[in-house]
C-alpha cells in the first residue's frame, strides 16, 4: 500500500476514492488502528480520538439501541456533546428500545453514527457507509453527514467506491490507485473527471455552483 503523504483538513469531508482493490479500506483500517501489518508515520497537531463507522454493521445485537448508545457514552474520558442532543440530531429517539435486528439499514447507520460521536472523536473515519443502503436511504444519510459534519464540526475521512456519493459528499478528494500514492484533486478537478477511466457522466445538479 502506498498513499505517499496527505493531508486530513479540519472540519472537511474528505473522500478517499478509488477502484475496488485499490486499498482504500485497508488505509483507513491502518489510520485507526486496526491494521497493524503495515507501518508508516502520522503527525497530528495534537492528540485526537478517532471514531470509525465500520462498512459492516457493528452494533451490539443483544443490546437495544439505548444501551448500545449507552456503551459508547460510558467509555468516553470526555463528553463534548450530551446523549439528548445526539439522539435528537440522528433522529434515533423513536428507536431507543428496538433492537438492531428491527431496524432498517438507513436506520442502524443512523444510530452507529450517533454511537460514534458520543465517543466524542476529533476525527470520524468511514468505511463505504452508504453501500449497503437503498436509494432514499443513501440520499437521507448524505445529507445527514453534511449537516452533523457542520453542526458538530468534525471532519469525515469517507471511503467510497462511487463517483455520485463523491460528488455529493465532498470537501476534497483523495484518489487512490492501486500502487501509486494518493493523487488530491480539488472540487473543480471532481466535477470535471473523477473516474480514472474516463470523465463523470452525471453530475448531481445541487453539486453545480
Amino acid at each position: 500500500l502506498n498513499t505517499g503523504s496527505f493531508k486530513i483538513r479540519d472540519r472537511e469531508i474528505t473522500i478517499i476514492y478509488g477502484d475496488s482493490g485499490s486499498g482504500k479500506s485497508t488505509l483507513l483500517n491502518c489510520l485507526s488502528g486496526v491494521e497493524t501489518r503495515y507501518s508508516g508515520q502520522l503527525n497530528f497537531s495534537r492528540s485526537i480520538i478517532i471514531g470509525y463507522v465500520f462498512q459492516k454493521n457493528s452494533l451490539f445485537p443483544h443490546l437495544n439501541i439505548r444501551d448500545n448508545l449507552n456503551y459508547a457514552l460510558n467509555r468516553c474520558k470526555k463528553r463534548n456533546h450530551s446523549l439528548d442532543e445526539i439522539i435528537d440530531s440522528l433522529s434515533v429517539r423513536t428507536l431507543l428500545e428496538k433492537r438492531v435486528s428491527d431496524l432498517s439499514g438507513g436506520q442502524i447507520q443512523r444510530v452507529a453514527i450517533a454511537r460514534t460521536l458520543l465517543s466524542s472523536p476529533d476525527l470520524i473515519l468511514m468505511d463505504e457507509p452508504l453501500s449497503a443502503l437503498d436509494a432514499k436511504a443513501k440520499e437521507e444519510i448524505i445529507e445527514l453527514l453534511k449537516v452533523i459534519n457542520k453542526k458538530f464540526k468534525i471532519p469525515f475521512l469517507i471511503v467510497t467506491h462511487s463517483k455520485k456519493e463523491t460528488i455529493s459528499l465532498c470537501d476534497r478528494v483523495l484518489r487512490l490507485c492501486e500502487g501509486s500514492p494518493l493523487e488530491e484533486l480539488t472540487r473543480e478537478e471532481v466535477l470535471l473527471s473523477l473516474d480514472p477511466k474516463g470523465p463523470i457522466n452525471h453530475i448531481p445538479k445541487e453539486c453545480v455552483q
